[in-house]
């Protein structure tokens, strides 16, 4: 037995419920608008404990949905900004010529240069013990087996990050 429809925001409704603005009136969820987010369509009802439990548990499956949308669409960022990242990374290797000694078949990289004898990096991801014990291995601040690494890094941080996230993630087994 609906009075009245009204399109009220949601972030409103729950801060007047919260300071008791609207006490003695209870509000049963009936639909969601898709298409305008954080409105609601609700009924104004006759104030009984079945209508407040329905506006309660219509509410709280509201704030899940949202909840679940919004860690979708967070995973979905992060997912592409990896995709990217991983490119970039490998693109980065190429262009800082670390392909000059290293090789990495994992990824199809082949070492440009007999010359130079770096290590096959295709599982290097999963012998490194951190990616702050590489960047200092790369910037010469640290060694590995009493040597420190050939060539030190002149890149930028933002791109000793990438370089160093990506290579992270090279795991064979």
């Amino acid at each position: 037995m609906s009075a009245e429809v009204n399109f009220i925001d949601i972030g409103n409704l729950f801060s007047s419920l919260a300071s008791n603005k609207m006490k003695g009136t209870v509000f049963v969820v009936i639909s969601v608008k898709i298409g305008s987010f954080g409105k609601l369509s609700l009924s104004k009802r006759a104030q009984d404990s079945s209508a407040q439990t329905i506006c309660i548990t219509e509410v709280l499956r509201m704030k899940r949905a949202i909840a679940v949308m919004s860690l979708a669409t967070f995973m979905l960022v992060v997912g592409l900004a990896s995709v990217a990242q991983a490119a970039d990374g490998k693109a980065l290797f190429e262009a800082k010529k670390c392909n000059l000694c290293h090789s990495i078949d994992s990824q199809g990289i082949a070492k440009k240069s007999e010359k130079m004898k770096g290590a096959e990096l295709s599982n290097i991801g999963a012998s490194i013990e951190s990616a702050d014990w590489l960047k200092n291995f790369l910037t010469q601040e640290t060694m590995k087996d009493g040597e420190k690494h050939k060539k030190k890094w002149t890149g930028t941080d933002e791109e000793l990050d990438t370089i160093v996230n990506w290579i992270m993630t090279l795991k064979t087994s």
